[in-house]
C-alpha cells in the first residue's frame, strides 16, 4: 500500500472554512448594508440588515435582482451607471451620498462605499459595496436648514434696522432697514470698519 501524509493539506482546508466562517459572520452580523453583485449589476448576495432594509424575509430573495427590481428608474439607474464605470476601470467610490427613492414614494438617505469584485486570477467579475443609513442626520440637516431660512427672512424684512459687528468693530452682516439707515449696500460694507468710515457716530454704534 501507498501512504500520502495529506495534514498540511486537511489543515490548510480547515483554515479557510474557518476563515468563510468568520467573514460570514461579519457581514451577516455587520449593523450596514453589505453587498455583491455580478457584471449585470444583478444581487450576488446581501447580508441581514440589507434584507431588512429591502424589507425581505430572506437575503437568499434578492439573489438574481437588480436595483430595478427594488428602486425607483432614477436611483436604479445611477447606481447602475456608478457600478458599471467601476467595472470598467477598476476605481472604488468612497462615502457617496446616496438618496434612494422606493416605489412608494419613501426617501432614505445612505452613504455608500463601491468597490470591484475580483476573481482568484485578478480579473473584475462585479462589483461590491457597503452602505449605511444616514436618514435621520439628513432630516435633522433639513429641519436645522429650513429653520436658518426662516430666521434669516425674518432678519432681513424686520422693520428695524439690525446688523452684526465683530470685536473690532468690522460690519459682518445687517438686514434691508440698515441698508436703508446706512445708506449703502451690505456687501459694499462686509469687513470695513465702521468708525473708520465714519458712517455712524461712536454713540450710535
Amino acid at each position: 500500500g501507498f501512504f500520502t501524509d495529506i495534514t498540511e493539506n486537511k489543515e490548510a482546508e480547515l483554515k479557510l472554512v474557518r476563515e468563510k466562517e468568520l467573514l460570514s459572520a461579519l457581514i451577516d452580523n455587520s449593523p450596514d448594508n453589505i453587498y455583491f453583485k455580478d457584471k449585470q449589476s444583478r444581487f450576488l448576495r446581501i447580508n441581514k440588515k440589507m434584507a431588512e432594509w429591502f424589507g425581505l424575509k430572506d437575503p437568499l430573495e434578492a439573489m438574481g435582482k437588480t436595483d430595478f427590481d427594488i428602486f425607483t428608474g432614477e436611483h436604479a439607474s445611477q447606481s447602475f451607471k456608478d457600478e458599471q464605470e467601476i467595472i470598467k476601470t477598476g476605481l472604488t467610490v468612497v462615502n457617496q451620498e446616496e438618496n434612494e427613492i422606493w416605489p412608494d414614494g419613501r426617501e432614505t438617505w445612505v452613504t455608500t462605499s463601491k468597490l470591484p469584485l475580483y476573481d482568484f486570477e485578478g480579473n473584475i467579475i462585479g462589483t461590491c459595496g457597503i452602505s449605511r443609513d444616514i436618514t435621520e442626520s439628513k432630516q435633522a440637516e433639513e429641519k436645522l436648514r429650513s429653520s436658518e431660512e426662516r430666521l434669516q427672512i425674518l432678519f432681513d424684512h424686520a422693520p428695524d434696522a439690525y446688523y452684526l459687528n465683530d470685536i473690532k468693530g468690522n460690519f459682518i452682516d445687517g438686514n434691508i432697514a440698515a441698508e436703508k439707515l446706512l445708506g449703502h449696500d451690505k456687501n459694499e460694507l462686509i469687513g470695513k470698519n465702521f468708525l473708520k468710515l465714519n458712517l455712524l457716530s461712536p454713540k450710535q454704534l
